[in-house]
């Protein structure tokens, strides 16, 4: 059952991240400004992209079942 839960969880994360890094929603960042001295366009998708492999990382990890020694 848990399995079944995390395949589907796994798929609607690529599905957000798809429609993220499609094209109508990253020209939003595609100005001329500049945050932190660095094209908004690179820090929109560095950022996004490290939200993903925070958010995999944190849905991945497996705890390991406790004994009780």
């Amino acid at each position: 059952m848990r399995r079944e839960r995390l395949g589907q969880r796994l798929i609607g994360i690529f599905l957000i991240a798809f429609v993220l890094v499609n094209f109508p929603l990253i020209s939003i960042w595609g100005g001329d400004g500049q945050l932190f001295g660095f094209p908004t366009l690179f820090v929109g998708i560095f950022s996004l992209w490290t939200s993903l492999i925070m958010l995999l990382f944190w849905m991945l990890q497996r705890k390991k079942p406790s004994n009780g020694s």
